[in-house]
């Protein structure tokens, strides 16, 4: 059907955000008793689980503030097959990696393939390891790991680096450009340039690996959720996620990269007592889009310090004040589009100064 702007509903855009506390376990970040532990103090003092785990000594601050940073990479299916980034896995090894799997089952699999020249994934599903949905969303996250144009920045090695402030986006940027021309490995290009040290490499790799686990978690359980206005047991999973968010069909082929986004904002004394923060220049994407029609951005905020956020960088000003907002965006022809956003943010009169995990979301939806 024809999808107008007077019908789109604001609440059916918002995300289903995936606890902070369930993407650290599932990525192996911290225990189960961790957790628990966490979550019982936070009864009692009423803070982030993020802080207290990394007070308890159970968190990294450098991996906690990565993991903030890709939140939003684990609120739908669409999302976390996005989400895939780096070497192509086999898929035992992403069903080893997500604990799905033992070893011993991946291998008298492999060995029953080996007699039958079955592919792997249908002896997992004929042994009910898997289901049919959960191997077609397997699949095309196994694709996204080939694609590198498919792949999620937020997940990739450098953008880790960055987000722990590991590495400047500069930095980055300078390298990227140098890699095309030596085509080493981005860690080694990073080392060979002096602007990381090798541990710091090998820290990154490790949390994207623990990462690439969370995300097959996610596309796992989510593998099995029905969208609305989408036919069950529908092929192609991450549309059927994507019109759960704006309740309509929607073209797979409008998608948003992300080239820098700010990890958290700092709220001073200062910034009480004027009664807003402004963060300029604080997200850079690109958006890939085909449709005539034009597309939709969907922003979504949180509001425990902040009463509204005012977004800049777009054609006209977008005002979060009850936790969500769109903009209607025109197409803009066959190639990416780049757009740079800069954020005000009013404070509500209990806020206090602090350093937050940034606290915006955004999708984006075809027309």
């Amino acid at each position: 059907m024809e999808f107008k702007e007077k019908e789109i509903d604001a609440s059916a855009l918002k995300l289903a955000k995936r606890p902070l506390g369930r993407i650290l376990l599932d990525g192996g970040f911290i225990s189960r008793a961790d957790l628990d532990r966490a979550a019982e103090e936070q009864k009692r003092v009423k803070q982030p689980i993020g802080e207290i785990l990394v007070r308890m000594g159970a968190l990294d601050a450098d991996a906690l503030r990565v993991v903030l940073a890709v939140q939003h990479r684990f609120s739908s299916l669409e999302d976390a097959l996005s989400a895939a980034a780096g070497q192509r896995m086999m898929l035992g090894e992403l069903l080893l990696q997500a604990g799905r799997l033992s070893p011993e089952k991946l291998s008298s699999a492999l060995d029953e393939q080996s007699r039958t020249n079955e592919k792997i994934g249908g002896i997992l599903v004929r042994r009910r390891v898997i289901t049919e949905r959960e191997l077609d969303a397997l699949l095309q996250f196994q694709k996204n790991l080939d694609d590198s144009e498919s792949g999620s920045a937020d997940l990739r090695l450098g953008e880790i680096l960055v987000a722990a402030k590991k590495l400047s986006y500069r930095q980055l940027h300078d390298t990227l450009a140098r890699q095309q021309v030596t085509k080493k490995k981005l860690g080694e290009a990073l080392i060979e340039a002096g602007h990381c040290e090798r541990h710091h490499v090998e820290w990154g790799l490790g949390v994207h690996k623990k990462l690439i686990a969370a995300a097959v978690i996610t596309v796992l359980s989510l593998a099995h959720v029905p969208a609305a206005g989408v036919a069950h047991g529908a092929a192609n999973p991450a549309a059927a996620s994507l019109s759960v968010q704006i309740s309509a069909r929607v073209s797979p082929r409008v998608a948003v990269r992300t080239i820098y986004q700010a990890p958290e904002f700092v709220i001073t004394n200062a910034d009480v007592d004027r009664g807003y923060v402004d963060v300029a220049a604080a997200s850079l994407f690109q958006v890939r889009n085909n449709s005539p029609a034009g597309y939709i951005l969907a922003f979504e905020a949180g509001t425990a310090k902040f009463k509204e956020v005012r977004i800049t960088g777009l054609a006209s000003e977008v005002v979060i004040t009850s936790g969500s907002a769109v903009s209607m965006q025109p197409y803009a022809g066959p190639y990416p589009v780049t757009m740079q956003l800069s954020y005000r943010f009013v404070l509500d009169k209990d806020a206090y100064p602090g350093t937050y995990a940034w606290p915006v979301m955004m999708s984006v939806s075809s027309l």
